[in-house]
């Protein structure tokens, strides 16, 4: 059984999108939904998500360790209408690629997209 979504460039789980981000009762849910996203529809925000990451626009780096390294890219994300999200990512040994450890809107960022 697949737990992420298929992608050559980030890691990002189901459970992040489906059962968090997009899950009305979890705390930021509204800010997806109020740029157009729908539970249980998180293919279209994995997709967002995939499109709009660019490490070269990483940055507020954090060195949790020698193996691993948390920063976070800033995103204008949504369907009906676009607003900055702040995105976390974490590089450590155990995945090949970036994952995904959160998002949320975050006003303070639209300076940087």
């Amino acid at each position: 059984m697949q737990t992420c979504y298929d992608s050559d460039k980030i890691y990002v789980p189901y459970a992040k999108i489906e059962g968090y981000l997009l899950n009305s009762v979890q705390p930021h849910s509204r800010e997806f939904f109020d740029v157009g996203y729908e539970p249980k529809k998180g293919y279209k925000l994995f997709l967002d998500i995939e499109t709009h990451f660019d490490k070269s626009k990483a940055m507020k780096y954090r060195f949790v360790s020698a193996e691993i390294t948390e920063y976070v890219i800033y995103m204008l994300l949504g369907i009906t209408k676009k607003r900055t999200f702040r995105t976390v990512w974490r590089e450590d040994d155990i995945h090949e690629l970036p994952r995904f450890i959160t998002a949320y809107r975050d006003k303070e960022g639209e300076q940087y997209v």
